[in-house]
């Protein structure tokens, strides 16, 4: 059954439109444009249904940007609940597809693989079909100028029903721009892209490094977890002040807090100064997170006594990933440390 047909012309059909510090989401010459004024952030835009349902498509056309341009990103689409959950499919700059979840305002990837072809122009043809699990499974679907690229189940997590659909972006880069246009979305009760061939398995290290700083990418290494808690560990030497970076991934936001807050208690940062360009401190702020609700950044900045003298050390998490960053300095320097922190961002 038909639900939502829109080219865009018309700039009250009800998609999410806003400008945030991670960039903006608004109709421009009836097309869907999101535009991002900083690196390593997502947003995305959704319209409701009036009724829920067993398994919806959503289809439009999507511009990513041509080979040619210097600011890399992906884009795709998605179907979620009004809770704010999502799964969805993308397509980014390097040619690939990628299956993910969002919970909690937490980014996952469920799978990816690389494009049978690739559109040097950066426009692309795409359908994403979802059921949920009151279907029997979570199943996903991902169409690419109508052939096939890759499919997905699962029977032990998963949306029940379908209230949402979306549009998503995400940016490599600042000055990304991911362009959307004539989607349309169906629902129904019968899941058409079964059977299939399961998706490319992604393994937790390579689920890690997909959300990693864009400037990290090149310079890390696996580390063998040092928590049960940690499905995977990278552990990165930048070119720039901090002497080391880890990155540590977590099965979803409630094991990531729980280690966040072991962590720092370990080392207890009370906060005795203004910030942590002073010394210790622990805190958090409150920025605009891409589900159009507030997320909060935590982190904490502590010193380390080691044979070799003091270090410097910063621990953040960031509302929309389920990973912890640590930066290290090998010298008691607070400002220092955290000019880097600002410098790179927060993860994610």
């Amino acid at each position: 059954m038909p639900i939502v047909e829109d080219d865009f012309s018309d700039p009250s059909t009800g998609w999410g439109i806003g400008e945030l510090d991670e960039g903006s989401l608004d109709y421009q010459d009836g097309r869907f444009v999101i535009e991002f004024a900083q690196a390593q952030a997502s947003l995305w835009s959704r319209c409701s249904f009036e009724e829920a349902w067993d398994v919806v498509r959503v289809s439009g056309s999507i511009f990513i940007g041509s080979q040619a341009d210097t600011a890399e990103g992906a884009a795709g689409l998605m179907c979620g609940v009004e809770a704010g959950d999502y799964v969805g499919g993308l397509l980014n700059s390097a040619g690939e597809w990628v299956f993910f979840t969002i919970d909690d305002s937490a980014t996952t990837s469920l799978g990816r693989g690389l494009l049978p072809t690739i559109n040097a122009e950066g426009r692309y043809d795409v359908t994403l079909e979802c059921a949920g699990t009151d279907t029997g499974a979570t199943r996903l679907r991902l169409t690419v100028g109508g052939q096939e690229v890759a499919v997905f189940e699962r029977t032990d997590a998963g949306l029940p029903t379908f209230e949402r659909a979306g549009m998503y972006a995400e940016s490599a880069d600042v000055g990304f721009i991911a362009i959307f246009d004539d989607v349309e979305v169906t629902g129904g009760t019968v899941f058409g892209g079964f059977p299939g061939a399961s998706p490319q398995a992604v393994s937790p290290y390579e689920e890690l490094l997909y959300d990693l700083p864009s400037a990290f990418i090149e310079d890390c290494q696996p580390a063998p977890p040092e928590d049960p808690l940690i499905l995977a560990q990278a552990i990165c030497i930048p070119a720039t002040e901090a002497a080391e970076a880890r990155f540590m991934l977590f099965a979803g936001p409630a094991e990531r807090d729980a280690f966040f807050q072991s962590l720092a208690a370990d080392h207890d940062p009370s906060p005795t100064v203004g910030s942590c360009r002073e010394g210790p401190f622990s805190g958090s702020f409150t920025a605009p997170s891409t589900n159009g609700q507030d997320g909060a950044y935590r982190f904490a900045c502590f010193a380390v006594p080691t044979s070799a003298g003091d270090q410097t050390h910063i621990l953040w998490t960031d509302p929309h990933v389920a990973m912890i960053g640590l930066g290290v300095l090998d010298r008691p320097d607070f400002a220092a440390l955290y000019d880097w922190w600002l410098t790179i961002g927060p993860a994610g």
